[in-house]
């Protein structure tokens, strides 16, 4: 009876009103209404969100218009025919021109029986030769040309081309060149140094200009560059030389040419 008793003093509005109020009941009947309208709003977005997602259309699909094109291979260019090889044309033979027919030479028959007496003169019989009764067939038989009968052979012309000069030696005498074979010196002169040039201690080279005659003498002796001391000395040792003389190479005469020699003089020292 007490649990029960209490029980409706618990239920008991006056009674309840009269117990002393709780101040945490009010904090926590708050916090049960904000849980509880959380859990409702979230519930309600949870379920908005999947009604939304139901009657949401879906995404219509991107059309692409695609055209298939044939791809074109570029023709190849068709080559070109070779050119037909024309055959060269075949030279027409040349005419050959006939040889006229040789004249029929007459057999000669050897008679078996020598006959005692000479026959009689026939009849002369028509002429049967068509080259005429001048024309004798035994005076072709010969090998080589024969003059016909009655045509001279031209006579030859003698040339009136003047003969050309026979080459003649130079007058005078001349340069050694390529067209001459220069003198050979086969004897050659002593030089003497001048003992007035030798004491007096005297050197130099003298320079002589000569002439080498057809005969191979020298001639015409010249000193032309030299101490005057030393340049009786050279002259006298080219007028003691021998030569053979120069020749032309075209005619093989001798010709006198001019010719220049050095004669040196050094004093040896000890």
């Amino acid at each position: 009876m007490s649990a029960v008793q209490i029980r409706r003093d618990d239920m008991d509005l006056d009674a309840w009103q009269e117990q002393p109020k709780d101040s945490q009941r009010f904090k926590r009947m708050a916090l049960g209404w904000g849980l509880g309208a959380v859990v409702i709003l979230s519930t309600g977005a949870v379920l908005a969100t999947s009604a939304r997602a139901e009657f949401e259309p879906p995404p219509e699909e991107a059309i692409l218009d695609v055209q298939l094109v044939d791809r074109i291979e570029p023709e190849e260019p068709e080559p070109e025919p070779e050119p037909e090889a024309h055959p060269e044309p075949t030279p027409e033979p040349e005419p050959s021109v006939p040889r006229p027919p040789s004249p029929a030479m007459p057999k000669l028959v050897v008679p078996t029986e020598i006959p005692s007496q000479a026959p009689g003169e026939a009849e002369p019989k028509a002429d049967t030769n068509p080259y005429g009764a001048a024309f004798d067939p035994y005076q072709y038989a010969a090998i080589g040309p024969r003059s016909a009968p009655g045509v001279t052979a031209p006579k030859e012309v003698a040339s009136t081309k003047p003969a050309a000069p026979a080459p003649r030696a130079p007058s005078g005498p001349v340069r050694v060149s390529a067209e001459t074979n220069p003198p050979v010196e086969i004897q050659r002169g002593v030089t003497a140094y001048p003992a007035a040039a030798k004491a007096a201690g005297v050197e130099g080279v003298v320079v002589v200009k000569f002439v080498v005659s057809v005969s191979g003498e020298p001639t015409d002796i010249q000193a032309v560059s030299g101490p005057e001391e030393l340049r009786e000395a050279c002259e006298a040792k080219v007028r003691g030389s021998k030569y053979q003389p120069a020749t032309s190479k075209a005619s093989g005469l001798a010709v006198a040419v001019i010719k220049n020699t050095r004669c040196v003089f050094q004093l040896k020292t000890n």
